[in-house]
Formats: structure tokens, sequence, C-alpha cells
């Protein structure tokens, strides 16, 4: 389950990349920065970060990001534009992990988006909880079930144990009852 979620998280991450990719192509530096000025407005800057790096790895846009102290500084210079990688942060600044993914662009630039990973977390931990509480309610209905089955296989064999230890006093007028025993 977990790594499926953080799938999720990437495919977003990645359509991201691909779509200021996009806008870059398109519209040129100007653009892509107004782009990121938009993203800025409309997401919370709590939950999401976006930079974008120049050539010489100088931060040239990004979203606010004053809830963000602790990121990875610049970025390692792209070989092939489009070929993005994904790296998990976690410090103790943040409640949750971060999600982050850096993709090269045309021209040298280099994206880079970060996600707070709070919702996976959260869900993460309400599946562990519920798994728990389910394995405990199978376990004790195990040892109950299992506590009365042997005990009714074995009501056979302590009406035997009585009949020997009777025979072994030498009470031979006493036969062993399975009557209302079920096979």
């Amino acid at each position: 389950l977990e790594v499926r979620l953080l799938g999720m998280v990437d495919q977003e991450l990645r359509e991201e990349a691909e779509e200021f990719t996009n806008v870059l192509n398109a519209g040129g530096l100007s653009v892509l920065k107004e782009q990121v000025q938009l993203e800025s407005e409309s997401e919370d800057v709590g939950k999401i970060f976006i930079r974008v790096f120049d050539t010489k790895q100088k931060n040239i846009a990004s979203t606010d990001l004053h809830a963000w102290p602790v990121l990875p500084e610049g970025s390692k210079p792209a070989d092939n534009p489009g070929d993005g990688w994904f790296e998990t942060l976690s410090a103790p600044v943040y409640a949750n992990a971060v999600r982050i993914y850096t993709q090269p662009l045309a021209d040298g630039y280099v994206f880079q988006m970060g996600i707070l990973l709070s919702k996976n977390e959260s869900l993460l931990a309400h599946v562990r909880k519920v798994f728990a509480a389910i394995f405990i309610i199978v376990l004790l209905l195990g040892v109950t079930i299992g506590f009365y089955v042997t005990r009714s296989a074995l009501v056979g064999v302590q009406k035997v144990r009585e009949a020997a230890d009777r025979i072994s006093f030498g009470d031979l007028t006493e036969s062993i009852n399975f009557q209302d025993q079920v096979d």
C-alpha cells in the first residue's frame, strides 16, 4: 500500500513537471516564472513547494518557501532534459516526510517540486490501526474456538481414562458410553 501511494504521488509530481516543461518550451522563462507565481497563489504553501534553478544552480523562481526551512541545496547538473529523479526528505522540522522530484528542463534550467506526505502517512497509520484491531479479534476468536474444539475432542479421552482408572481398581461393571459424542 505504501509503495502504491508513493507511486501515485510520484506520478502527480511527474505530471506537474511536464506541465512546467511545456510552459517553458511554449512561452519561455518569463511565462514559467509567472506560472510558478500562479501555483504559489493557488496551492497551500505549507504542503507543496516549487523551485526553478538556472544553469548556475541559482533559484530564479519559487513558491513561498517560508514553510520549508530545510530543502536540498540547488540540484545536480542535468545530463538529459527530462531525466528526473526522486528523493524523500525527512527532517525534524517537518511533521511528515517530503517527496521531492527534480527534473532538468530545456536550456539548463532545473525544475524541483516537493509535497508533504501527510495524507499518505495518516492513511497508513489508520490502516495499521485497523489491521492491528482485526488481528487481535481474529486471534482471540481463534483461541476461543480452538479451546472449545480441543475440549470437545478430549471428552472421549477423558471417559476412557476414567474407565481405565475404574478397571485398575477392579471395577468391571460399568461400560463406556459414547452415544452423546458426534464424530
